[in-house]
C-alpha cells in the first residue's frame, strides 16, 4: 500500500519519468509495487519468491508497455519518433513476454502439481487460455509491426488507429489475466494443501543425514 501510494505521487508528476535527475526516485515505486505481488504466497521457498517477483516484473513491463503504447503513444499521428517508440517496445516486449510465460509456467507447476480438477486448477486453465489468447494477438500485432512500420518514418492516422486496435485488444486481455490472478490469490492451490508433499528445501538432505 505504501508503495502504490508512492506510485500515486510520482503519476501525479509524470514529466518527473523524463526527467534525469528524478526518473529513478519515480521509477522505484512502481517497480517495489509490482515485484511485492511475488510475495503473495505464504508457503513459498526463497526461490518460488524470486520467481514469483520475476513473474510479476515482467508481466508488468508487458502489459504497462501496451496500455502506454494504447492510451499515450498511439493516441494520434506523429512523426518518426513514435516510429521508433513503436519499434523499440517490440524488440523489447517479445523476450518480456517469453520470460512472463516461463516464469508463468514454473509456479503453475509449484501451485497445482498436474491436479486441475480443483477449483484453483479450473480457474488456472481458463486463465491460461487466456494468456494463450494475449500470446496469439501479441505475436500478431509484433508481426505487423515488424513487416509495415520497417517501411514508413511517420505514423499516420490510420496506421496509429490500426496498432491502437490490436494493442487495446492485447491490453484488455492482460487486464482479464490480471483480474483472474487476483481471485486465485483467493483460493487454496493443490500444492498447498496439508496433504500435499512439502518441497524439497535447502537443509533437508542435511538433516536426513542426521537421522
Amino acid at each position: 500500500i505504501v508503495f502504490v501510494l508512492a506510485t500515486a505521487i510520482a503519476v501525479s508528476r509524470p514529466e518527473r519519468i523524463i526527467d534525469p535527475t528524478a526518473q529513478f526516485p519515480a521509477l522505484v515505486p512502481p517497480g517495489l509495487a509490482v515485484a511485492t505481488l511475488g510475495f503473495s504466497r505464504s508457503p513459498f521457498t526463497l526461490v518460488d519468491n524470486a520467481v514469483a517477483v520475476v513473474h510479476a516484473l515482467s508481466m508488468g513491463l508487458w502489459l504497462g508497455g501496451v496500455v502506454l503504447l494504447t492510451r499515450v503513444v498511439l493516441a494520434g499521428p506523429g512523426d518518426e519518433d513514435l516510429v521508433h517508440a513503436v519499434r523499440g517496445f517490440s524488440r523489447l516486449s517479445t523476450p518480456v513476454m517469453w520470460v512472463t510465460v516461463g516464469t508463468g509456467a514454473i509456479m503453475l507447476f509449484r501451485l497445482d502439481r498436474g491436479a486441475f480438477g480443483t477449483s484453483h486448477g479450473v480457474t488456472v486453465i481458463f486463465k491460461t487460455l487466456l494468456v494463450a489468447l494475449m500470446i496469439m494477438v501479441a505475436m500478431m500485432a509484433r508481426q505487423f509491426i515488424s513487416v509495415r512500420l520497417s517501411r514508413v518514418d511517420v505514423m499516420t492516422t490510420p496506421l496509429a488507429s490500426r496498432l491502437r486496435r490490436a494493442l487495446g485488444i492485447e491490453a484488455g486481455l492482460g487486464v482479464a489475466v490480471i483480474g483472474l490472478t487476483g481471485v486465485l490469490l483467493t483460493m487454496t492451490p493443490p500444492g498447498f494443501e496439508p496433504d500435499a508433499p512439502p518441497p524439497l528445501q535447502l537443509g533437508t538432505v542435511h538433516q536426513f543425514k542426521n537421522e
